[in-house]
């Protein structure tokens, strides 16, 4: 779906527009997100959807960034940089050493 292409950096749906990203973050929710979890902080996976990448609820892993579509950016354990897309997956702040 849409999701595992974006998460590749693909144009969703292989650029042909028939299948649209939802960019319908509002400004207070990313700035919500990017208060939440700031780049370094520990996380870890409640639900990801990726039929291409084993991502197991549990995993742990290392904020990178949030981006404008208020996808979290992760360095998991497992070695992916699978971001965390917004309404679709979830992930929950962890405190000490993930």
């Amino acid at each position: 779906g849409c999701s595992a292409a974006v998460r590749r950096r693909l144009p969703p749906c292989g650029g042909t527009g028939v299948c649209r990203m939802r960019l319908d973050i509002r400004k207070e929710e990313l700035e919500a997100l990017r208060k939440e979890y700031p780049r370094g902080c520990r996380v870890e996976l409640v639900k990801m959807d990726d039929p291409y990448r084993e991502m197991p609820p549990g995993l742990k892993g290392v904020v990178a960034g949030v981006d404008d579509s208020g996808s979290i950016h992760v360095d998991w354990q497992n070695g992916s940089s699978l971001a965390v897309i917004f309404r679709e997956d979830e992930c929950r702040k962890v405190e000490g050493d993930g």
